[in-house]
């Protein structure tokens, strides 16, 4: 590990001296990672600039993406959000005021029910307390306080299995994590090995290459890019591109066109669909009007019948013209039936928006408020017992529930622990796979990038060695290109 050397002056020295070791260590010790294959190469800036292969001109502009410059919409955006909150607020009142407007205006049963008021008491402890207070007796206190015991204890076995839980898994993660570590450092070496192999490999061919080049009478067409650049010709891979992207947007343009096709013949079938369910939804309406027509012709109605004609209406929304002037037709009926109070029941009913609820369920309607309670708690069956201590049945489920719930739950968490463990070695075996996968995309990678910086000097170290550039110049630029390979990027982290 490198270290820096602290300042020389008798005052840093005094305060050095009297760090720690760990201050010592963090002060003068360097943990960042560092470049392994750098080495630098003593030599001025000019004859740096004479031996290097510096082109005349770089268009950076080539590896630039144009961005469109970006409007400033934050007052706008701003002015809009105030201007929509308070057209919600507008039409929001609006809806009220025609609320308001429409109640006043309609009949009792046209308008909207009241809520009953009930209050559920399904927390135990919140039960036994309502009990005492309800009826405070010796029982209910004894119940109530075995239930606050009760609760304590669970509370406590609770978070000592949770926290057993916890430790276990905590434990097992780090045996996984180190592991995993360890394994990891043979993917590394590998990856970092693999870099300096692929460094070593360039080398030696483009060593050979450069000197193939210096030892050829004929340089002028060995590299292809730079025959297609001399002679200005298109490459065939661009002319191939160029046609696939024509039958690419040709084959994007029919699968448009059919999609196009297919959805409109659905939403065609969808709406003969919507069609022919409405007209079976009329024939339906017609038979049974057709059906109330004859009954209420040829037939002396019931008290069952005039039921069945009104439940009949209701189900179908008939409107109350329709309702009124079938009713009319009504000749024969029961003498204790009034056919007009009965037509206007019936059109109550049809125009009716909400039906009534179960007292027994919602409770009773208007401001009173309505107690209930429905618990799913072992500590009920606690309070059974001792409220009713001669039971010996009501002991016996009290256990038998306990036993069933606790065992349960240290189950349910022995499960959850063991799958959390499973889960991370899992993840962790994923990640090796990954990383050992990884490493093969890795080196393609850096050998890619190598290279991508190497192939533009090889051609330019062509080009002039093409001119006619004196040999012993262009065996520096070949040593220059060789420290490139060697000295730069992409570099090698350690």
């Amino acid at each position: 590990m490198s270290s820096i050397k602290p300042y020389q002056d008798s005052e840093t020295r005094r305060q050095y001296r009297n760090l720690t070791s760990t201050q010592r260590k963090n002060v003068s010790e360097m943990k960042e990672g560092v470049v392994v294959n750098t080495l630098i190469k003593e030599s001025n800036l000019t004859n740096m600039y004479d031996s290097l292969i510096i082109p005349d001109r770089v268009d950076y502009r080539n590896y630039v993406v144009k961005e469109e410059p970006k409007k400033s919409k934050s007052l706008k955006s701003l002015l809009l959000t105030t201007l929509g909150i308070f057209g919600l607020l507008a039409g929001a009142t609006a809806a009220v005021s025609q609320a308001a407007k429409h109640r006043t205006q309609l009949p009792v049963w046209k308008t909207l029910p009241e809520v009953p008021k009930n209050i559920a008491i399904n927390n135990e402890p919140h039960f036994v307390t309502y009990l005492m207070i309800q009826d405070p007796n010796t029982k209910t206190v004894l119940g109530a306080l075995g239930v606050f015991l009760l609760s304590a204890i669970g509370l406590v076995g609770k978070n000592f299995v949770d926290g057993a839980k916890d430790i276990w898994v905590r434990k097992k993660e780090a045996d996984i994590q180190r592991d995993l570590q360890e394994k990891l450092i043979s993917v590394e070496t590998r990856s970092f090995a693999g870099k300096m192999q692929i460094q070593r490999n360039l080398l030696s061919e483009k060593a050979h290459q450069l000197d193939e080049i210096l030892q050829e009478n004929n340089l002028s067409w060995k590299n292809l890019a730079f025959r297609q650049f001399i002679n200005f010709k298109r490459d065939k891979n661009s002319t191939e591109k160029l046609k696939q992207s024509e039958n690419s947007d040709l084959k994007t343009l029919i699968l448009s066109a059919i999609s196009t096709l297919g959805i409109a013949g659905l939403g065609y079938a969808a709406f003969k669909n919507v069609q022919k369910t409405a007209r079976h939804y009329k024939n339906y309406e017609t038979a049974m009007l057709n059906k109330i027509q004859d009954l209420i012709v040829n037939s002396k109605l019931n008290n069952e019948d005039l039921e069945y004609i009104k439940k009949l209406f209701v189900s179908l929304r008939i409107p109350k013209e329709f309702v009124k002037e079938t009713l009319s037709k009504i000749k024969q009926t029961e003498p204790n039936v009034d056919i007009n109070k009965f037509s206007e029941n019936v059109i109550k009913e049809v125009e009716q928006i909400s039906q009534k609820g179960a007292e027994a369920i919602a409770g009773a309607p208007g401001n009173k408020p309505s107690y209930y309670s429905h618990t799913n708690d072992d500590r009920a069956h606690l309070y059974n017992m001792i409220v009713n201590w001669e039971n010996p049945l009501l002991k016996i489920l009290f256990a038998g529930m306990t036993t069933v719930t606790s065992v349960g739950y240290i189950g349910t968490k022995v499960v959850e622990a063991i799958k959390s463990v499973e889960v991370t070695k899992e993840n962790a075996k994923t990640e090796l796979e990954l990383q050992n996968r990884l490493v093969n995309v890795e080196l393609k990678n850096f050998e890619t990038k190598k290279r991508s910086v190497i192939e533009p000097l090889i051609d330019e170290f062509r080009v002039q060695a093409q001119n006619g550039k004196d040999k012993k110049e262009l065996k520096v630029r070949a040593e220059n290109i060789l420290y490139e390979i060697k000295n730069g990027p992409p570099f090698v982290y350690s």
